[in-house]
């Protein structure tokens, strides 16, 4: 296989994934890196392949593991089986939860993708996954009068605690290099500053941030 030829088998049908209304985990994954899906693998198979398809091949699978880590954290949520998905060892996302995932972890988006941010896709998928969240809802309402909820939520249950905790971690990882080029490091200005504008923190959310990093740096 020449490599025009090849470039031209890797590129998704945009046209066709994009009207799918989920996708798989690999899916995904493949997609984020404007990789066609169906040649997952081929850094095994295709031993013809140029070094950079096999490169993207397993970026894409790296992708997917990063991916799997969000959803058991939270901070990227499957479509459940409220919506027809039954098995939890197969999540499948809908576009638009993929692309808000990969924003907020700073992934390049593929431009055939980017529209998948517009207000017209998000109210659509607000008003799609209402109706079903109401009925787990319910549902959750019966089970507590039940009394089948014995014990109380926890801490990691949270959504938000759960994002926050990452960008705290970012903040850990990203910190050392960062203060290397400040020539002062003052926690009521350039550090704030940094957690508020390059981190995206709210200025409680800074607050909380700074504690940390003092107790890990000494600050």
């Amino acid at each position: 296989m020449s490599l025009p030829e090849e470039s031209r088998k890797i590129t998704p049908e945009w046209e066709e994934w994009l009207a799918l209304d989920c996708w798989t985990l690999a899916e995904a994954a493949c997609l984020l890196h404007g990789f066609a899906p169906e040649m997952r693998g081929i850094e095994y198979t295709a031993t013809r392949s140029s070094q950079s398809v096999k490169d993207l091949a397993r970026k894409c699978r790296n992708t997917e593991l990063i991916i799997s880590r969000s959803l058991r954290a939270g901070t990227v949520t499957a479509m459940t089986r409220m919506h027809g998905i039954d098995d939890p060892n197969d999540p499948q996302f809908r576009p638009t939860e993929v692309v808000r995932w990969a924003m907020k972890k700073r992934y390049k988006i593929p431009d055939e993708m980017k529209h998948l941010t517009s207000n017209n896709h998000a109210k659509k998928d607000v008003v799609d996954e209402k109706s079903a969240t109401q009925e787990e809802i319910r549902m959750s309402k019966t089970k507590i009068g039940e009394g089948s909820l014995q014990n109380p939520p926890n801490l990691g249950d949270s959504e938000y605690w759960s994002g926050f905790g990452e960008t705290i971690q970012d903040a850990i990882d990203t910190y050392p290099g960062w203060s290397e080029e400040q020539r002062l490091i003052q926690k009521t200005g350039n550090l704030n500053e940094w957690l508020t504008k390059s981190m995206k923190l709210t200025t409680r959310e800074a607050e909380i941030t700074k504690k940390v990093l003092s107790d890990l740096f000494g600050l």
